[in-house]
């Protein structure tokens, strides 16, 4: 029989007291407000992954957004950003967004490494009567890489239309709508809501690791105040404590002995 030596016979109990202290904690592991010095260090920060060409990337500034604060405005455009880190954890993105005008089309979408599959969040501005000029939102699955930056053929949809609720234009007096989308790693839940208001969720258990995002526009978008939080590992003060004082009385212990 394998005999275990003093200090192995704590460290089940050690292991046990850092599992029961640890939990997941919020943190905020993605965040822009756009505050860049110029377009140079805006585009070098958001490379662009297919567009129409010229330069569909710039800081913007139009009054009929937000006349103190800079934004991402994208024409025609697909560009991308690492997050940092591979997030398998529940997550949350929040970001501004707005049209300047009708029959444009945007999504933002949470993304593999490799940028061929994720979940996509749109925005279809339509017509001035299209759910009352407020256009339709849906959750997308995205299923391979873009070709170009108006192919919407990798987007398989996950819900039906789903109202906006936000004035889609500029010129609606309501400035920019506030997303949100939650993935929820347990049941594999994807939730989209404007403003506060929870639109629709859908279960799709297809992808489960996210390292980077891409935001497509056209003619054109504005974007601010991207924020990505997730569920990561995280000892509190008070349990790192209780954790230290377990492993001194286990050293007590072993003296004793």
């Amino acid at each position: 029989m394998t005999r275990l030596n003093r200090s192995g016979r704590y460290t089940p109990f050690l292991l046990t007291a850092f599992l029961a202290t640890s939990a997941l904690q919020a943190g905020t592991v993605f965040e822009d407000t756009f505050d860049y010095a110029n377009n140079d260090a805006l585009r070098a920060a958001y490379p662009i992954v297919t567009s129409a060409g010229g330069n569909p990337v710039n800081l913007g500034t139009n009054a009929g957004v937000d006349p103190d604060q800079p934004y991402l405005s994208l024409s025609n455009v697909i560009v991308e950003h690492d997050i940092g880190t591979t997030l398998t954890q529940d997550w949350t993105v929040s970001y501004n967004v707005i049209h300047t005008s009708y029959q444009r089309y945007t999504w933002f979408a949470m993304l593999n490494d490799a940028g061929t599959g994720g979940y996509a969040f749109t925005w279809n501005s339509g017509s001035e009567t299209s759910y009352g000029g407020k256009g339709f939102v849906t959750i997308e699955k995205q299923t391979g890489a873009v070709e170009s930056w108006n192919d919407s053929s990798v987007l398989d949809s996950l819900t039906l239309e789903l109202n906006s609720g936000h004035k889609a234009t500029v010129d609606g007096g309501e400035g920019m709508a506030l997303f949100e989308a939650s993935w929820d790693s347990a049941t594999s839940t994807i939730t989209i809501s404007v403003d506060g208001s929870v639109l629709g969720s859908v279960t799709d258990s297809t992808f489960n690791s996210f390292s980077k995002i891409q935001i497509k526009g056209n003619a054109f978008q504005a974007y601010d105040n991207i924020v990505i939080t997730s569920s990561i590992p995280e000892m509190s003060s008070s349990s790192m404590t209780i954790s230290l004082l377990a492993l001194f009385s286990c050293f007590g212990l072993r003296r004793r002995r």
